[in-house]
């Protein structure tokens, strides 16, 4: 099972465990001292562990109460603004962004039912962007000015995509991390490629 990386519980966890890091390492922060760059997640993205290669997919993981009840109908509600107009994209019938469900397999017999599957990948990059924030502002919150970086997970396929545009910026650097065990030169540049 994958953790979900907004579930207050998870974060509430975070939270803890990041008190008691940045107590340990406070006066080495700085101003106080050395540590200008703290990394704050690795290979960031979706991911299950124990079987990699088919559960990297957006539609495969993640589909607890707290993303499918909370935050998607956030997101919805932030970009679409009415249920009206959601519903009338989706050719489907809704009186609340609560009762708007998650796409679980891809099913698509028209071409605007694509608008349903669009909306959960950008829902899952999203999620990816607000976890690094998050991060960020939990230590922020333990007084400490470092500047902060974070690296992306590379797949074959590379599941969902991520504009790292979105979380750059002058404290906050983006970037990835390329296999160090692989002796591919082609795919390497592939990946190199798409991420310029």
């Amino acid at each position: 099972m994958v953790f979900s990386s907004l579930h207050p519980r998870y974060l509430n966890h975070v939270k803890r465990y990041l008190a008691a890091l940045s107590d340990i390492i406070k006066n080495y922060v700085y101003p106080k001292g050395p540590v200008i760059l703290i990394k704050l997640d690795n290979a960031l993205g979706p991911l299950l562990w124990d079987s990699l290669a088919e559960n990297t997919a957006p539609f495969k993981q993640d589909y607890n109460e707290h993303v499918t009840g909370v935050a998607y109908p956030e997101f919805l509600k932030a970009k679409y603004g009415e249920i009206k107009k959601l519903s009338q994209l989706y050719g489907e019938k809704h009186s609340d962004f609560k009762n708007v469900k998650p796409p679980v397999e891809l099913k698509i017999t028209q071409p605007h039912h694509l608008i349903k599957y669009f909306d959960w990948i950008s829902f899952k990059e999203w999620m990816l962007v607000e976890y690094v924030l998050k991060l960020k502002e939990i230590y922020l919150s333990f007084d400490g000015s470092p500047l902060f970086s974070t690296d992306l997970f590379l797949s074959r396929d590379f599941s969902v995509p991520f504009s790292w545009k979105t979380l750059e910026s002058d404290d906050l650097f983006v970037g990835i991390v390329p296999d160090k065990g692989a002796d591919d030169y082609v795919e390497l540049v592939r990946n190199l490629r798409y991420f310029s």
